[in-house]
């Protein structure tokens, strides 16, 4: 029993750390820091007393803010849920949590990885 104990325990950690790779990976893909950036940026714009003096122009930009939180808050879901998986892996490593939650939870962050890298090609 304690082979398999700690056999589980290392491809749990060996999946970690994949998915924390693969998290990386779509952070540089996204260029999720130079996105989140430019949001603050245009969202700034919005803020301009004469903002909507150009109708046309003002709807493009809350357009291409909105598409920008979209992959920005696609990746965020995404690494919320592997810092979460992290933590729960800590606490049944300390016997708080159940090896089926850190099954589900790892269940659900790899469904949400590989949304976000099927939505990238």
């Amino acid at each position: 029993q304690p082979f398999f104990r700690t056999f589980a325990t290392i491809m749990i950690q060996e999946q970690l750390k994949e998915l924390s790779d693969r998290r990386d990976a779509l952070r540089g893909i996204f260029d999720v820091d130079n996105r989140l950036q430019q949001i603050a940026q245009e969202e700034q714009l919005t803020h301009a007393p004469d903002f909507w003096d150009d109708p046309k122009r003002a709807e493009q930009i809350l357009k291409n803010v909105n598409l920008k939180k979209e992959w920005t808050n696609a990746f965020q879901e995404v690494s919320s849920s592997v810092e979460d998986l992290s933590v729960l892996f800590d606490f049944q490593k300390a016997g708080e949590a159940t090896e089926e939650e850190v099954d589900a939870a790892y269940a659900t962050t790899i469904k949400l990885v590989e949304e976000l890298e099927f939505k990238n090609m």
